[in-house]
């Protein structure tokens, strides 16, 4: 797989910013709760079969919506930024997927 973007109009993340996102989704993941555990897991299945891209339904994408503000949050200096900006770009298309009622797209 090569570098993924994120998006969920109107949002448009940053070029390949979504390269880390499983990553990024396992640390948010982390003590979050069995909720955001099987949204997380979810993803990865969609992973193993997708050819080219997943969608993240919006009420998947509301349960990741503070995990990821923690995580944020919590490591606002983190010395790999590439997992600070696939956290803030994939934040703003949830909160864009919450609003609008259409999926987050990772596409590779």
């Amino acid at each position: 797989m090569g570098g993924i973007d994120i998006h969920c109009p109107p949002f448009v993340g940053r070029d390949k910013s979504g390269t880390p996102f499983e990553a990024v989704l396992a640390e948010i993941s982390e003590g979050a709760g069995s909720e955001v555990e099987s949204v997380v897991r979810a993803i990865n299945e969609a992973l193993e079969i997708a050819s080219d891209h997943i969608l993240i339904a919006p009420a998947d994408a509301a349960k990741l919506l503070d995990p990821l503000r923690v995580w944020i949050e919590r490591v606002p200096n983190d010395p790999r930024p590439l997992f600070s900006e696939c956290a803030e770009d994939l934040l703003e298309a949830c909160r864009a997927a919450v609003s609008n009622g259409g999926p987050v797209a990772l596409v590779w």
